[in-house]
């Protein structure tokens, strides 16, 4: 809520649609080459423990000193929620990555995308497409802390 008031939310997610579509576009023009987007959910510094998640999205230690918390987000079920919903361990995280590079899963050629997060009981995203590019399927839960 307070992200998409700033207007911040626009610009992270503008950025990140220019990415796709500039390799998506790039796949096209050099078919024999592999451009592979990761959907990264979110992740903490240092431990990356859900259990400090909160609405403001990092552990109580990295937040800014004297920062408001933003009040919950009623359209996702809290800010809490969602990003527990798409949270990546850090585990997970090296296990998507791994696969990355060493999964002969993933095509040679053409432009691919998939959702790197948890597989949190609450997530709004599939890992389906994760699991099957990838060959691997995240295993741990932000709801298990």
């Amino acid at each position: 809520a307070a992200l998409a008031a700033s207007g911040d939310a626009v610009a992270y997610g503008a950025a990140k649609l220019a990415a796709e579509r500039l390799w998506k576009a790039l796949a096209a023009a050099r078919p024999a080459s592999t451009y592979l987007a990761l959907r990264i959910g979110w992740c903490q510094p240092g431990a990356n423990s859900p259990s400090t998640l909160s609405a403001a999205g990092s552990p109580p230690e990295f937040l800014t000193e004297g920062a408001v918390q933003p009040a919950a987000d009623a359209a996702h079920g809290g800010d809490e929620a969602w990003f527990k919903g798409m949270w990546l361990s850090n585990d997970d995280f090296l296990r998507c990555f791994d696969a990355v590079l060493f999964s002969p899963n993933v095509p040679a050629g053409g432009f691919h995308v998939c959702n790197c997060m948890s597989a949190n009981a609450n997530s709004h995203w599939s890992l389906d497409e994760t699991e099957a590019l990838l060959g691997v399927r995240p295993r741990d839960d932000s709801s298990a802390d």
